[in-house]
């Protein structure tokens, strides 16, 4: 079948780098390359290729080295601890825009077309000016990493054989008929996502030290301690501590315990099912998940066992917890920074950057249950990584607080002042 090339919309100003290899010994990257460039060609969205297959390349100039040290110097954690870098990744005007899931997930919230129309930052996701290219929310400066470079301009005319400013005054603005429907969706989900939940009344029975709710068991210590947690309960002391505190708390034991089965979204997107079934248990700042629940007892719960599938460890670095805006079951786990932290996920060299997507959909919890479990977990979290924040003295250090200075200099890296 011939491939049937599309024509950019030159309404799209924003310019879209795209990192990839052509190189067919790496087919799980060559084919998720693929689909980002479909996607964005359906989109009619021009985009800048740069292709990591060197023989592909070979022979021409066009930037891409340049272009490919300020992204590295724009954005930080694009590598693996190997070095390696993880393709496909998308970019939107010099910023790290992330895979070609979060690229599909954009589209479907009506985001996209804005983003590449400049009408919105690609970072925070707030309104900005089309003429600008600085986020005044984010505090981002935006710039085109290959100006000069593989031109919409070109692509038209090669496209059309000519085209003026009267063709791109008739080329239509939007991004489809349905596009502002799915962002008056997104917005109304993002506003009732940030509205105060009112009081719930909760009914609680407790067997042993299994506290019941619905059809599955949260594990707890004491019965007092949950109705603290779900905020159900007067601001009592819960082992001398207030339930406001206890939320937070940088204790792993203080947090609740979650555990049953979820839906895992697969990383290959050419997987014939996308998710499969999972048991997981969130426990001391952890998530783990096993094939079924009988594996999870075999490794007795614990995330080194030989038969646990994967984990994320919260206290190993900042973590993003997003809920599908598009439906009431879906949520999401990624790294804060773009790239999880050593030790954070299992297996972390081979994708860094991964996205973690789970759903509820005829589990025994709800994603209401589990996102407010997970928080206070990843809350907790970025709590105790707070208190371990070092920081090393220099000279000025010491004369200010009219301590001797050292006698060896060299040592001062050794020096660690604990903070917090």
């Amino acid at each position: 079948m011939a491939h049937v090339k599309v024509p950019p919309n030159p309404n799209y100003v924003a310019e879209v780098v795209v990192l990839l290899t052509s190189l067919g010994a790496k087919r799980s990257e060559l084919n998720a390359g693929r689909l980002a460039c479909d996607l964005l060609e359906i989109k009619r969205a021009h985009r800048k290729v740069i292709d990591f297959n060197m023989d592909a390349r070979a022979g021409r100039d066009a930037g891409e080295d340049v272009a490919i040290e300020r992204l590295e110097a724009k954005n930080r954690n694009l590598r693996a601890e190997a070095g390696d870098l993880p393709l496909p990744q998308i970019f939107v005007d010099g910023i790290y825009l992330g895979d070609t899931a979060k690229l599909q997930s954009l589209e479907d919230d009506g985001l996209l077309g804005r983003i590449l129309r400049r009408q919105m930052c690609v970072k925070c996701l707030r309104r900005k000016s089309m003429d600008s290219m600085y986020c005044r929310f984010c505090r981002l400066d935006f710039e085109e990493v290959l100006h000069g470079h593989m031109m919409i301009e070109d692509e038209l005319v090669q496209y059309y054989g000519t085209y003026t400013d009267e063709d791109r005054q008739e080329e239509e603005s939007d991004s489809g008929d349905d596009a502002d429907d799915r962002f008056a969706a997104y917005e109304a989900a993002l506003e009732a996502s940030t509205r105060p939940a009112p009081p719930k009344k909760i009914t609680v029975r407790r067997t042993g030290h299994t506290v019941r709710k619905g059809k599955g068991d949260i594990m707890f210590e004491e019965r007092q301690r949950l109705a603290a947690l779900e905020g159900s309960a007067p601001e009592t002391l819960v082992d001398g501590q207030r339930a406001s505190e206890l939320q937070f708390s940088r204790d792993p034991s203080a947090l609740p315990e979650l555990q049953g089965y979820l839906w895992k979204k697969s990383p290959n997107q050419l997987r014939f099912r996308s998710f499969s079934k999972r048991y997981a248990i969130l426990r001391g700042m952890q998530l783990y998940w096993w094939k079924d629940k009988k594996d999870a007892s075999d490794d007795k719960g614990l995330g080194d066992g030989p038969l646990c599938k994967g984990f994320v460890d919260f206290s190993a670095g900042p973590v993003e917890l997003q809920p599908m805006l598009e439906n009431s079951s879906t949520f999401t786990l990624m790294p804060s920074g773009g790239q999880w932290a050593r030790g954070a996920i299992r297996k972390g060299d081979r994708d860094p950057s991964r996205t973690f997507t789970f759903d509820t959909t005829g589990c025994e919890y709800g994603r209401e249950v589990w996102v407010g479990a997970l928080t206070k977990h990843i809350r907790s979290a970025s709590c105790r990584r707070a208190d371990r924040t070092t920081v090393v003295p220099d000279d000025d250090f010491y004369a200010a607080v009219g301590l001797p200075i050292p006698d060896s200099i060299s040592s001062s890296s050794n020096r660690l002042l604990r903070v917090g």
